[in-house]
């Protein structure tokens, strides 16, 4: 038995020993199954995000595994660089990074981190060199519309024009080389033809009639033919985009009742429209475009809050997300060949040209940048036939900037001159934070777009956008702590309501919600004022047909809302009085009248314009018992206790008070002084701007500076609290509209 047992003791010991190695050896060995898997995913099957998957899930299975976890994060970069994403520099970044240790496998990292970088660069400077910008010169015609569109063979434009003095617009025609204008259909509304296409043989037209009816006509003149034409009152349809082939024409039917956006194929010889893409109205793009082969859709949606560029097939069976990045990539655009697709995005900050490079429907490498900073005013509209890119480039002909003066707070009298402030805020949007220190306001910086959130000390370098990505802002104030702006609006999903933003960390809540934007502005939140003797909010929700206004109160934190009156019936803005008692509203566009939110009705009239003449916008002292407002050629003063009006200032005989928009007068912080603007029309054909004071109790006016030279026409009056400042916005020229100009770009897409 013994000897039995010193046999058994060796064996069992060699068991017990292969035990050990065996129940160690699968974690091995499943690292090394998995990473062989996963790169048959990515080598054989061409599966890329199921290998990145794969690789991910070694990652955080095995960390301890040095070198399978440095191989599966290299490959994480190889597939995305195949992928076209810029997801492989980082992967590359986080290889050098992690696993140094790893010589081989941070070496080859760096490797393709370094020829991802040349490539770009080079890429880059290629194209910056060989690219060709040129304006579309309109022989004999001075066309100033964004509705101008270059034909296929790049013979010919299409543009929308004034028929005459009656308001009346024309479609036409325009030969670039002889300057022939053809008339295609008269009679329209620039709002009609907005959306328009060529025909791939520069033959036909495909435009919108009305509100939801397709129509085509020729070229060369003659009655159009309808297409189609909804049945549904609340059907809009959008930008129809002819294919290469000729044979169809892509187009969208929104529906905000439904919620629904739906990408739709028609004939081009008429017929029944089949959906093929049906997507939230709230997400969707109304500008997709059809592939040279018509197999495919390339537009921009809207998902969780980001714009991303997107291909869905023809047949709606599938959809490739193509990019997926944070920051907006826009305005996508097939080149005539299928190889790229060509978009706008902010991604490197400023608004720039990008082409990613295709191969059917997927991705067959990384976007590259074409050309840096191409502007937030520039709109891509097509490619021709033979690859020249179109665009067309606005310019606001009514430039605001915010200029500030130096006064002394006593007299009133300047310390300086206008200085400049801030660039393009919203007009009556600037408010300054409770100790003063900042502005905080709205612009669209030019662009058309939501308006952006600033805040600035003054300085273009100190100035901050305050992100509120795919928010509303209609106006803002500041919450008494100084952390907040509050603004009333809606959220990305087009839900009004009453928003904060922190200034600290840029977090976004609702303080109130209500029912989703519909055109018109039902429902919505507006006129959000911060009223300091009550210590509480004012804002206003506007009611059948945004002729009823109902006013609501709120503390500083924004919460306890409660309804006031919902007895307003205004036409335009509401003036709330800082102690929260009275209210000014402006009726049948001809009247403005002062409303006792106490007594909960109307207590005076204070001035009737006559039809067609604009009123001006009337302010109150800051003790909420005083009106200041200009009644034709006077400022006067109106007494809420009294009742009664005084005059203060008459305009001379060449001469006039107030502004042409917003508020041209405004109380000093201590109510002693009134400063207003004074259009003096004595120095020829335009109107001089001037600056003066008064004593709200009456005396002597004097005027205190003429309007900034570069800016000559005022308007928009403010008061700082501590009285040593006055800001005002200034417009370079007075009622001038904007002014486009089309351009082409040539030998810009890479050869290769």
């Amino acid at each position: 038995m013994k000897k039995r047992q010193k046999i058994l003791l060796p064996l069992l010991l060699a068991a017990s020993s292969l035990i050990f190695v065996f129940g160690n050896f699968p974690a091995q060995e499943s690292a090394a199954e998995q990473f062989e898997k996963a790169l048959y995913y990515e080598d054989v099957q061409g599966d890329l995000q199921k290998a990145i998957g794969l690789y991910e899930q070694i990652l955080k299975q095995f960390p301890e595994n040095r070198e399978i976890a440095a191989k599966a994060q290299l490959h994480i970069g190889l597939c995305y660089e195949k992928l076209g994403k810029e997801e492989a520099e980082k992967a590359y970044e986080h290889v050098i990074k992690e696993y140094a240790d790893q010589i081989e496998i941070a070496k080859e990292a760096r490797t393709r981190l370094e020829v991802l970088n040349a490539s770009n660069s080079q890429a880059q400077l290629d194209r910056a060199e060989s690219l060709i910008f040129r304006k579309i010169e309109i022989p004999g015609q001075n066309v100033s519309t964004h509705l101008v569109r270059l034909s296929p063979d790049g013979k010919k434009i299409l543009c929308l024009d004034s028929l005459d003095e009656t308001g009346k617009y024309g479609l036409f025609v325009v030969n670039l080389a002889s300057g022939q204008k053809r008339l295609l259909v008269d009679g329209v509304t620039p709002q009609t033809y907005i959306f328009f296409d060529w025909s791939p043989d520069s033959k036909n037209i495909v435009y919108k009639h009305g509100r939801s009816e397709l129509r085509v006509v020729s070229v060369e003149g003659g009655e159009s033919k309808t297409l189609w034409s909804s049945d549904n009152p609340k059907d809009s349809i959008y930008s129809p985009d002819w294919s290469w082939d000729g044979r169809n024409i892509l187009f969208v039917i929104a529906n905000p009742e439904e919620e629904v956006g739906k990408m739709a194929v028609i004939p081009s010889s008429g017929g029944e429209p089949r959906i093929v893409v049906i997507i939230g109205y709230d997400e969707g793009d109304n500008y997709p475009q059809v592939s040279p082969d018509g197999k495919s859709i390339v537009g921009q949606r809207m998902k969780d809050g980001n714009w991303d560029i997107y291909i869905w097939t023809i047949d709606g069976n599938q959809k490739i997300r193509l990019t997926e990045h944070p920051a907006v990539d826009s305005q996508p655009y097939w080149s005539p060949d299928g190889r790229f697709i060509v978009f706008m995005s902010d991604r490197e900050k400023t608004e720039d040209l990008w082409a990613i490079p295709v191969q059917g429907i997927q991705p067959a490498g990384a976007p590259v940048r074409i050309t840096r900073n191409l502007g937030k005013n520039v709109r891509l509209t097509n490619f021709t036939a033979s690859g020249v890119l179109t665009m067309f480039m606005f310019q606001e002909g009514m430039s605001d900037d915010l200029f500030v003066l130096k006064v002394d707070p006593l007299s009133g009298e300047a310390q300086d001159r206008f200085r400049p402030f801030a660039n393009y805020p919203t007009p009556l949007s600037s408010t300054w934070s409770p100790d003063g220190s900042l502005l905080a306001y709205t612009s669209r910086k030019g662009d058309v777009r939501l308006p952006g959130i600033f805040i600035s000390e003054g300085r273009d370098k100190d100035e901050k956008e305050i992100p509120v990505p795919n928010h509303m802002a209609l106006n803002i104030e500041w919450a008494r702590d100084g952390q907040y702006l509050i603004f009333p609006g809606w959220d990305p999903e087009r839900r009004l309501g009453i928003f904060r933003v922190s200034l600290k960390d840029f977090r976004i809540e609702a303080l109130l919600l209500g029912d989703k934007y519909e055109q018109g502005f039902k429902g919505a939140f507006v006129n959000l004022r911060w009223l300091s003797q009550a210590s509480v909010f004012s804002v206003e929700k506007l009611a059948e047909g945004n002729k009823i206004r109902e006013v609501y109160q709120m503390d500083e934190d924004g919460q306890n809302i409660h309804l006031v009156t919902d007895q307003i019936v205004a036409d335009r803005w509401t003036w709330p009085s800082p102690d929260g008692k009275h209210l000014i509203y402006q009726e049948n566009m001809k009247e403005h009248k002062v409303w006792s939110l106490e007594e909960n009705k109307q207590i005076a009239t204070l001035t009737r314009f006559p039809d067609g003449k604009q009123l001006k916008w009337p302010v109150w002292s800051p003790d909420g018992l005083q009106i200041a407002y200009i009644d034709d050629k006077q400022l006067k003063v109106f007494s809420t206790q009294e009742k009664t009006s005084r005059v203060l200032v008459e305009a001379g005989e060449n001469s006039e008070i107030g502004v042409p928009w917003g508020c041209g007068q405004e109380w000093s912080p201590d109510g002693r002084l009134i400063a207003y603007v004074i259009q003096n029309n004595s120095y020829g054909s335009k109107p001089h701007f001037e600056l003066w004071i008064v004593p709200a109790l009456g005396g002597t006016p004097r005027k205190v500076s003429d309007a900034p030279s570069s800016h000559p026409v005022l308007g928009g009056i403010s008061w700082h609290q501590s009285g040593k400042m006055i800001t005002v916005q200034g417009k370079t020229a007075e009622f001038e509209s904007r002014t486009f100009e089309h351009w082409t770009m040539e030998n810009f897409l890479p050869k290769k």
